[in-house]
């Protein structure tokens, strides 16, 4: 049996709206409804509380409130616009039309949504409204960002308008323009279609095809349409700023003299479609509309596509450099600057005759003091040696420098945190996880220097109960807050708390006093907490009382981003022992992609400030935010001017303020008065701790490479262009990974922290090193040095040999080590013996006056045969066996540092003679036991 259209309509509207009287559907709406609406206010409450405990609970309700508004004002603007204009279109149809044989069809559905005509259209523009309000809330930071911006100071040198407009309005102006060109395009759609099936537009009808009132409508529609298009032409214009048409990021000879020129004749010609479409509404008909559509159409396409490629081909690239002179300059101008490159002390490093020992004579002091432990391999040792017990952990270990003995040196450091994955699978309970394995326990150090006679670490803190030397000793070693903390755990229970293991099979008890924590002694906070974490066990036991806590949100980072969402955050935060705790210090940046002529780069690819997602929190669950707030990672303005300070113990977050002068950072502490703390503030312990941000160096390294180059010739051509020299031991490096997971080196040298004295200065100094070497080439052609002590914290310096000096890059070294037939003869006999052998990271020394190259080795027990013969796994460790030194000619290796140094000077009485250091070696390392209490 065939149906008739008009009863195919009829059924599948009954299909979709006929079941709305059910009683079952209402219950089943209105239980969905109640589910979300209870698990979203958990959520949000929850997060109130800890806000509030936290004390930054005016910056989250600003948030809220901002991200709340910028999505109800466009909900109820389109909602209106869809529902009004849908409305108005059905009331300007005519009802006393005569319908004609060719309208019968279009009739049977007219009359078929006739009745549901209001509810189908409330329908519409609300979920319309709820689409766009949906793309406009996750742009909450630029609307902050243009309601506090200020006057930059310094003009574009095109349009002459202060880099405020770029940096705080043109990005919203953008949003806005697109936002409403959508809302009224759909609208029109919306309208047309509504016109058409009620009888306003009748195609079929000639002499009353578009009656005027209808004309009109549409035409008022289109006419907006064409005013939202013209203002984005605007709009373009001042986007060419960032054109990666040429050579150049933003304009370049093309977009001055051919792109401007075609987007403003794009805007005339939408004047003139408004003219024409003024005709239209006296003489209404498709032919005018139509005309104008494709008359913009191929003015958009030959104008604004083509005409500007034409003339970059025929004008520009004949005599581009010539052509494009003055904007490379403005581009390298604008990167330099947007990357805080700006200020960067150029130096010229002077390297005397090779091999010259009274060149270096003045450093032996300090080349006896040089880094030698690798932070990957040294995180095996930590494990092994200063774990103690499965739940105990070291997530990563990190370089710092102390005063020890009256004299500032390089530190290796950790905090031993706890890891309840680690337990057996049967003491994973959930009392163990969540009340009595609740927090870590010390601040574990290691010279970065030294070793024991057997090659192993020398720590300076560690052990249970928590021990330090001087600076490094902790009153309070607890570890509640830390880069791999657990989701949550509640303190304060009837319960014990785990602290440390003691003698025997004991372990120390400890309550926690740090004041911070939401409290959960109540029935509803325990019912909104259990929601939250989707947990039922909070509710039902029986183990909290009055003072009972829950800690949460307890990864540092995790924190810092939490209440400052507008900041950026270092992938590595390091702990610090200051003012009798521990400390994470963790940098902070501000960053922009609108900074005009300034290169646009992927920030994800450069460094780690973007890795990873952290858990969500607020109103609306990070799925959802994941897929509507598409963050970009490019970025052409960087700048560390914030550190965030986490305490280990209790939690509590500043942020202290290092660049006052960050015009972005102005805007948001207007917008967060109460949110930052002046650098003054903070204690001279734990200034005395600040470092260079690390992940805005590695940035900065990579734009360096290519915008140290002053003369537009020179960065055309790519004259003197430099590249960041392989890391040529990594593939070895990689495979003395302590776990999967944790950081690996790449091909390219990373940068590293070293203590040394470099050209120009009278003392050494801790800093963050990056050499260089020339494009495609394995020479060293210079380094920048990030410097970190004292005044010269924050403070870049870049130093550059003499272009016909010769001065061997890491791979040539790395080769000539390799090469030795003493060093070679060495790491064979050793794997020969059972044992691996594996190249610490090849440090590049600078000195005033040379460069000088150092490398450790370490041997490590093989134990793969072994464990598979017994079944189980043994623990193997690293040694220090060798250090390796290569300056000029030489290649030196001693069992330690300062026989090494003492081999340089050729002053042998300090250290091992060569044949004793050769005999000292030939014992194989041998598995080392781990150590427990």
């Amino acid at each position: 049996m065939t149906l008739r259209p008009s009863t195919k309509v009829r059924a599948a509207t009954f299909f979709l709206l006929g079941g709305v009287t059910s009683t079952l559907f209402y219950w089943i709406v209105g239980l969905a409804a109640f589910l979300l609406a209870v698990i979203f206010s958990a959520r949000f409450y929850t997060e109130v509380l800890w806000f509030d405990d936290i004390g930054y609970l005016d910056v989250y309700l600003t948030i809220v409130k901002t991200k709340i508004w910028m999505g109800v004002v466009p909900f109820l603007f389109m909602a209106a616009m869809v529902a009004g204009n849908m409305l108005l279109a059905h009331k300007l149809a005519r009802v006393d039309r005569i319908i004609s044989a060719d309208e019968r069809r279009v009739d049977s559905w007219r009359r078929t949504a006739e009745p549901y005509f209001r509810p189908i259209v409330i329908t519409i523009a609300l979920i319309c409204g709820l689409l766009l309000a949906l793309q406009t809330y996750p742009h909450w930071q630029d609307y902050m960002l243009w309601a506090n911006g200020e006057q930059w100071g310094r003009n574009d040198p095109q349009f002459g308008r202060d880099l405020s407009y770029f940096m705080f309005e043109l990005s919203l102006h953008v949003a806005i323009n697109h936002w409403l060109f959508v809302c009224v395009l759909v609208v029109l759609l919306l309208t047309a279609l509504t016109s058409y099936v009620f009888g306003g537009i009748r195609p079929q009808a000639p002499n009353s095809m578009l009656p005027f009132q209808v004309n009109l409508h549409l035409s008022a529609l289109v006419f907006a349409l064409m005013a939202l298009l013209g203002w984005g032409m605007l709009l373009q214009l001042h986007l060419l700023s960032y054109s990666e048409r040429g050579v150049v990021t933003g304009l370049g000879f093309t977009d001055s003299n051919a792109s401007l020129l075609a987007y403003k004749f794009v805007a005339a010609a939408v004047v003139a479609g408004f003219v024409m479409f003024q005709v239209n509404i006296r003489r209404p008909g498709y032919i005018i509309p139509t005309a104008i559509i494709v008359y913009l159409i191929l003015v958009g396409l030959s104008i604004v596509r083509f005409y500007p490629n034409l003339f970059q081909l025929i004008i520009v690239e004949p005599q581009e450099l010539e052509r494009e002179r003055p904007y490379i300059e403005d581009h390298l101008q604008f990167t330099r600057y947007g990357f805080a490159l700006d200020q960067v002390e150029r130096r010229t490093a002077s390297i005397a005759e090779t091999g010259d020992l009274q060149a270096i004579a003045g450093d032996r002091r300090l080349l006896e003091s040089l880094r030698l432990w690798d932070p990957a391999t040294l995180l095996i040792n930590f494990r092994e040696l200063q774990a103690f017990r499965a739940y105990f952990d070291f997530t990563d270990i990190d370089v710092d420098r102390y005063r020890i003995d009256g004299e500032l040196q390089p530190v290796m450091i950790a905090t031993r945190e706890v890891n309840t994955e680690n337990l057996p699978e049967h003491s994973r309970r959930w009392q163990s996880e969540r009340m009595i394995y609740t927090h870590g326990y010390g601040l574990v150090s290691a010279s970065a220097v030294e070793s024991t006679p057997a090659g192993l670490p020398k720590f300076l803190s560690g052990d249970a109960p928590s021990a330090g030397m001087g600076p490094l000793f902790v009153r309070y070693p607890q570890v509640y807050f830390g880069e791999n903390s657990p989701e949550f755990s509640i303190v304060g229970t009837k319960t014990i708390e785990l602290d440390r293991p003691q003698e025997g099979r004991s372990f120390a008890k400890h309550e926690y006093a740090g004041g911070q924590g939401v409290p959960i002694d109540g029935l509803v906070p325990r019912l909104l907490f259990a929601t939250r974490f989707w947990d039922l066990r909070l509710a039902l036991t029986t183990l909290l009382g009055d003072d009972s806590r829950i800690l949460f949100h307890r990864n540092v980072r995790d924190r810092v981003k939490r209440v400052a969402p507008f900041l950026e955050v270092d992938s590595d935060p390091y702990p610090v022992a200051a003012d009798g705790r521990i400390k994470w210090v963790i940098d902070c940046y501000t960053t922009s992609d609108m900074m005009p002529y300034s290169k646009r780069v992927n920030l994800g690819d450069l460094s780690q400030v973007f890795q990873g997602k952290q858990e969500d929190s607020g109103i609306i669950p990070s799925e959802f935010i994941r897929l509507l707030e598409r963050r970009t990672q490019r970025a052409n303005y960087v700048r560390g001017s914030v550190k965030a300070i986490v305490d280990a113990y209790d939690g509590s977050v500043t942020l202290y303020v290092t660049d006052p002068d960050d015009k972005l950072l102005q805007a948001w502490r207007r917008a967060f008065p109460d949110a930052f703390t002046p650098v003054e503030e903070a204690s001279a312990e734990i200034r005395a701790h600040f470092r260079y941000p690390q992940d805005q160096f590695q940035i900065q390294s990579v734009i360096w490479a290519d915008y140290h180059m002053r003369a537009p010739d020179a960065y055309y051509a790519r004259e003197g262009a430099w590249q960041i020299p392989q890391d040529a031991n990594f593939i070895s490096l990689r495979r003395e990974r302590a776990r999967p997971g944790h950081e690996q080196r790449n091909a390219d040298l990373r940068p590293y922290w070293l203590k040394t004295r470099f050209p120009g200065e009278e003392d050494a100094e801790f800093a963050i090193v990056q050499p260089f070497s020339p494009e495609s080439r394995n020479v060293l052609s210079g380094y920048l040095v990030g410097g970190s002590d004292g005044d010269r914290l924050g403070r870049l310096t870049s130093y550059e040999f003499a272009p016909d000096t010769t001065v061997v890059g890491p791979s040539q070294v790395q080769a000539r080590i390799d090469q030795d037939p003493r060093v070679s003869a060495w790491m064979t006999l050793r794997m020969q013996s059972g044992s691996r052998v594996s190249r610490g990271k090849l440090l590049t020394v600078p000195l005033d006056n040379a460069v000088l190259y150092v490398q450790p080795l370490f041997v490590q027990a093989d134990k793969s045969s072994v464990s598979e013969l017994l079944g189980a796994q043994l623990s193997s460790v690293p040694e220090l066996k060798q250090v390796v030194i290569v300056f000029g000619d030489r290649v030196l290796m001693r069992p330690t540092l300062k026989g090494a140094v003492a081999a340089l000077f050729e002053d042998e009485s300090e250290g091992a003679a060569p044949d004793q250091a050769t005999a000292d070696t030939e014992t194989p390392a041998s598995p080392q036991p781990t150590r427990s209490n």
